[in-house]
């Protein structure tokens, strides 16, 4: 009996004394803050991206502001150099803008010196003054050609546009107002009055008395 207690005994500490034993394992990492760092490590290489995307944008905008810079100087340089090409060529257009008609009136002018050189006496007095008309024709044909023309006046109504009037006659023979007579003639070039013909108008006369 006593045997049997002291069995009992010694079951019973085995028992108590024995703990299950524990192995030490390092706990898992939760899910959430794996997904933390992931996050974090791709918002970090995103900012490193923008980062170099925007270095590249700026070294990109400067090139193209310095190639536009440069095209803008070749073409004010081109301009400057066009605007004096045209004030030149301008200038001498003006400056020589009579050559032709000088040359016109040239080829009269010799014609004239040719005509005075001669010895004029009643054998070739017809020719010559026959010659000098023709001159003058010429020279009025040549002004005319540069759009200088003489001013038609004569026996029509005074026009103090063209017309300048030295003095006034009384006549019967003729309308009042009227160009009887023109002292120096007048000249248009183009539309534009260059000299007023001077002349002379009629005025009504006075009635006779008985």
């Amino acid at each position: 009996m006593s045997k049997n207690s002291d069995a009992n005994a010694d079951k019973s500490k085995s028992t108590e004394t024995k703990e299950p034993q524990v192995h030490n394992i390092d706990e898992p990492t939760p899910i959430e803050n794996v997904k933390s760092d992931s996050s974090d490590t791709d918002e970090s290489f995103d900012e490193i991206s923008m980062s170099d995307d925007k270095k590249d944008a700026e070294v990109l905008t400067e090139t193209l502001l310095k190639e536009k810079e440069k095209e803008l100087l070749y073409l004010r340089a081109e301009f400057e150099n066009y605007k004096r090409q045209s004030l030149k060529e301008r200038s001498e257009l003006l400056k020589y803008s009579g050559e032709f008609m000088a040359r016109d009136l040239l080829n009269s002018l010799d014609i004239f010196e040719k005509a005075l050189s001669q010895d004029i006496d009643d054998t070739n007095y017809k020719n010559f003054v026959e010659g000098i008309n023709l001159t003058a024709n010429q020279l009025k044909t040549d002004l005319k050609k540069h759009g200088i023309e003489e001013i038609d006046c004569k026996g029509k109504v005074f026009d103090p546009n063209t017309c300048e009037a030295l003095s006034q006659i009384p006549s019967n023979d003729h309308k009042e107002g009227e160009v009887i007579e023109v002292m120096r003639k007048g000249f248009v070039f183009k539309d534009k009055v260059i000299r007023y013909a001077q002349v002379v108008i009629a005025t009504a006369a006075e009635a006779k008395k008985d």
